[in-house]
């Protein structure tokens, strides 16, 4: 017997689970995931569009390494 089933059973529920293995489609790491990857590009963004980075660009040669952006 699962342990989920029985745990379920002794708190009163009196169930039987049955499952298919099959492909993940969505998962709490894989929405984490996504949202990390959706912060990551508001901030790349943000700060290629500051007035201050875009002059620091265009004037000095300054460049954004990659790698180096976190979101807060």
């Amino acid at each position: 017997m699962l342990v989920t089933q029985t745990a379920l059973q002794t708190a009163g529920h009196n169930v039987r689970l049955h499952w298919t293995p099959g492909p993940v489609n969505d998962t709490p790491a894989m929405r984490q995931a996504v949202l990390a990857a959706q912060k990551m590009q508001a901030a790349h963004d943000l700060i290629l569009h500051d007035p201050l980075v875009q002059d620091l660009m265009q004037n000095y040669g300054a460049k954004i390494v990659p790698g180096t952006l976190q979101p807060l």
